[in-house]
């Protein structure tokens, strides 16, 4: 019965993903920016791009052209079939929202910490089943978007990221207890678990 319940669960949720990720980058004032569909050809340094999204494409690896882009705030790797990310990344200095869902990425690396200006990370429904201790030096991180992955815990060093207020771990194999110490590490920021949890919000 729990696993009819669990498939019924993802079923209920998955419809709501796209809109609710929409609704995350308007309320973070994203909604107006211009959307780059594709990598503009003849790139040159005076093309301003500062929202990309290259979701659906069937990547198996990030365009290097992407590391061009040194304006880019948004960029939208979704629903591709990238199983690990390049650190070529931590090029892209002003990039503030990095969306990964829908993947097959197994692990955050440690170099993600060195992107300070990620406000908004979303990387729900890959296979990640560890998050480098490092996601602590994202200290402009506001949203976290991990749920349905194959985690156990987080890092305790997320307790860092003072500017956290939302973190998604719904679909995870995170025990209450830890559910617990993790509502007392960051008492100000919004916890989402699949089960109950006794926490403050």
């Amino acid at each position: 019965m729990r696993k009819f319940a669990v498939i019924a669960l993802i079923l209920s949720v998955m419809p709501l993903a796209a809109a609710a990720q929409n609704k995350v980058l308007s309320k973070f004032g994203y909604g107006e920016m211009q959307v780059f569909k594709s990598i503009p050809p003849g790139l040159t340094p005076d093309i301003k791009v500062e929202y990309l999204s290259l979701s659906r494409q069937k990547l198996r690896a990030v365009p290097s052209e992407v590391f061009m882009l040194k304006d880019l705030k948004v960029l939208d790797l979704s629903k591709n079939k990238l199983d690990s990310l390049p650190a070529a990344l931590t090029q892209l200095t002003q990039l503030e929202v990095l969306i990964l869902s829908k993947n097959d990425l197994r692990v955050i690396p440690a170099w993600v910490g060195q992107l300070k200006a990620l406000r908004i990370f979303i990387a729900g429904e890959n296979q990640i089943s560890g998050v480098d201790e490092a996601i602590g030096d994202c200290t402009a991180l506001e949203y976290l978007d991990l749920w349905s992955n194959n985690l156990s815990g987080l890092p305790y060093t997320i307790q860092k990221l003072e500017k956290l207020r939302f973190i998604d771990l719904r679909m995870n194999g995170i025990a209450a207890d830890i559910q617990e110490e993790y509502d007392q590490l960051l008492p100000n920021a919004k916890w989402e678990f699949s089960y109950d949890c006794n926490c403050n919000n």
